[in-house]
């Protein structure tokens, strides 16, 4: 990462918007953010996208939105791995701002359903206790 002029290692959680990141072959990139040069940068996206192919990536001309993953656009995204190649790119979105916070907190928001062995089981259970009760009235009722 290069803040303040200077390359320094810093861990993926201090990264802030508009720090440039470093990105080279083996990197997991910290934030969402725009490549501004590179050579050769693949980025394997599978994660974003689905795509077992890792997507060649250019640098930006001008300035860009960061847009959707996929293609040969310049955006890379959080938690993506570069498999080839270098670059450097400017931090755009860090923590919930980034594509894969967005998918987190879309997942808080899903509730857990319960499956069917759950459902039936339940039904089961409220069942026999309804006949068990049933019994225990009628046994007070004809010994009462």
């Amino acid at each position: 990462m290069i803040r303040g002029g200077e390359q320094k290692r810093i861990a993926g959680r201090d990264v802030v918007r508009g720090d440039m990141l470093v990105l080279s072959e083996g990197d997991r990139v910290s934030a969402d953010a725009i490549v501004l040069s590179c050579v050769n940068l693949s980025v394997d996206e599978s994660l974003l996208t689905g795509e077992s192919v890792p997507v060649r990536k250019t640098a930006a001309s001008g300035i860009m939105d960061m847009g959707r993953p996929g293609g040969t656009i310049s955006p890379c995204y959080s938690s993506t791995l570069v498999v080839q190649g270098q670059g450097i790119a400017q931090v755009q979105r860090t923590g919930l701002g980034t594509e894969i916070g967005k998918i987190g907190k879309a997942l808080q928001a899903v509730e857990p359903e319960g499956t069917l062995l759950q459902k039936e089981t339940g039904r089961l259970v409220r069942n026999l206790a309804i006949i068990g009760l049933s019994l225990c009235m009628l046994v007070i009722v004809i010994y009462g």
